[in-house]
């Protein structure tokens, strides 16, 4: 039975969202995250309860064989309501990194072998969301997690937001969140598909479910381009409210605010719990070890062992990044590729390349030049770059891979 539980899961891993969203409705979740050697809080779901479990302090030795065994059922006069069940759950015996506490509620009462179908798999998404993010914002998750609405979380373009959102919306609310982007669409048209306000009764009839009926939960995206009747009309709505508010934004809201481009009894209400994420220039005690973190992850899906030097870490850790992760990764990823030796050195790093400015960002041309030079990359570090093999490769012919390869001028970085 282990063997096609097993099996199961590795068939499963791939296929699942995750969010734990099996869990029967009235599941009390508790997750710790290891962080320096110790486990620590990383955030609750689920039925709403203050209760301390007290045996994870006071009696270690019913927890223990949880680090042998990936799982362990907890006697239930330990949980916070009578008749439930008390399980711990470990995402990997190896290598432990998330330990998850679970409190079923009353009258479910699942077997062993099913409880982990429904648990393990999600918990092993989960870890692999938590290494997806970078070191410093996988710090700051458990107060971003513990936050209250509404919740205002601020950063440069590039650094993590929309992963931030993502993992919130995953792991604290199960994917069940109505979004807003506003972009630059007209007032009339904001209003119409937020509050519903119909343009005509002939309309009426075939409008869309308006964003503040789907869900408790709104997110609203780049904040600083609502409207100025959808600012008034969001602070009406969020007076006695008890949905979960989430805004964002890349712009300065003091300044919009200063120049009266921004209502500024909404900015003072949006901005009571402010997230700030920082730029990659402020982590650069951390840049060493996130470059690190990701070659790793590189080495392990490509199967190419490849180390990187002291100095490219200073020189990593010594760039302003103006393109935030996003340059980052495919800073690193290029040399990765392009190395002819078995270490990433300075000159390896083509710094500013894969930098994309704001106004380049919706350009058909650009973001097509990037995915063609990535592409032309990776197929010259697994085939050491024989053009003959390159082009098969591709699907194109020789003659095109060379007028690709010198017109995206990758002839010097490939030396």
């Amino acid at each position: 039975m282990s063997d096609l539980i097993d099996s199961f899961f590795h068939g499963v891993d791939a296929e699942r969202t995750g969010g734990f969203s099996l869990l029967p409705e009235g599941s009390l979740c508790h997750f710790f995250t290891l962080d320096q050697g110790v486990f620590r809080p990383l955030f609750s779901r689920g039925f709403f309860t203050d209760y301390r479990y007290e045996f994870l302090e006071k009696e270690p030795e019913l927890w223990t064989p949880l680090f042998e065994n990936g799982y362990i059922q907890i006697p239930s006069e330990h949980a916070s309501r009578p008749g439930c069940g008390l399980w711990l759950f470990l995402d990997s015996v190896e290598r432990p990194s998330v330990v998850m506490l679970l409190e079923l509620p009353p009258g479910f009462a699942p077997s062993e072998d099913f409880l982990r179908l429904l648990v393990i798999p999600d918990l092993r998404q989960l870890r692999r969301d938590l290494d997806s993010l970078p070191l410093w914002l996988g710090r700051m998750l458990p107060g971003i997690l513990r936050s209250s609405s509404p919740l205002l979380i601020v950063s440069e373009e590039g650094s993590g937001r929309q992963q931030v959102l993502s993992f919130i919306e995953k792991y604290r609310f199960g994917g069940s969140t109505a979004h807003f982007r506003p972009g630059r669409i007209a007032e009339e048209v904001q209003l119409r598909e937020f509050f519903g306000d119909a343009v005509g009764e002939r309309l009426r009839s075939s409008q869309a479910t308006p964003v503040i009926e789907r869900s408790g939960t709104i997110i609203i995206e780049e904040v600083a381009n609502l409207a100025p009747a959808m600012q008034l009309r969001i602070l009406s709505a969020l007076s006695g409210d008890d949905r979960f508010w989430l805004f964002d934004t890349s712009r300065n809201l003091d300044a919009m605010i200063a120049a009266g481009q921004f209502d500024p009894a909404l900015g003072q209400r949006i901005s009571q719990n402010r997230i700030v994420l920082p730029p990659l220039r402020q982590q650069r005690e951390l840049l060493a070890l996130e470059a690190q973190r990701y070659l790793d992850r590189l080495v392990t899906a490509n199967r190419r062992h490849i180390q990187i030097s002291e100095a490219s870490l200073k020189a990593i850790a010594g760039y302003d990044w103006p393109g935030n992760l996003q340059e980052f990764y495919e800073t690193i990823e290029a040399a990765y590729f392009l190395t002819r030796t078995e270490w990433i050195e300075p000159s390896d790093l083509h710094f500013g390349l894969w930098y994309r400015s704001e106004e380049d960002a919706l350009n058909l041309r650009r973001r097509t030049e990037e995915l063609e030079r990535k592409l032309l990359l990776q197929a010259h570090a697994i085939h050491g770059g024989n053009q003959v093999h390159m082009a098969r490769a591709l699907g194109i012919s020789r003659g095109s891979l060379q007028y690709r390869w010198s017109r995206l001028g990758l002839q010097e970085e490939a030396r």
